[in-house]
């Protein structure tokens, strides 16, 4: 699993309905990512928009969805 931001990758550790957790603290101001989960040769991508951004005081970030964007 993993965040996409302006073709940065970024490892997650949960996916969850409200938000997400990163493996390692980050810093990222509000913006449109994408969540990228990898299960044997299937692909889900989802669009969020990370309203408060990612502190780099905690890997948990609330997330808010958009369109999605391939299964």
């Amino acid at each position: 699993m993993r965040l996409v931001v302006a073709g940065d990758e970024y490892s997650l550790s949960e996916i969850g309905p409200d938000g997400i957790t990163l493996r390692n603290p980050l810093s990222l101001a509000p913006c449109e990512a994408d969540v990228v989960m990898d299960v044997d040769d299937h692909r889900k991508v989802w669009r969020v928009w990370l309203p408060d951004g990612i502190s780099p005081d905690d890997t948990f970030a609330r997330t808010e969805p958009l369109v999605p964007v391939a299964s």
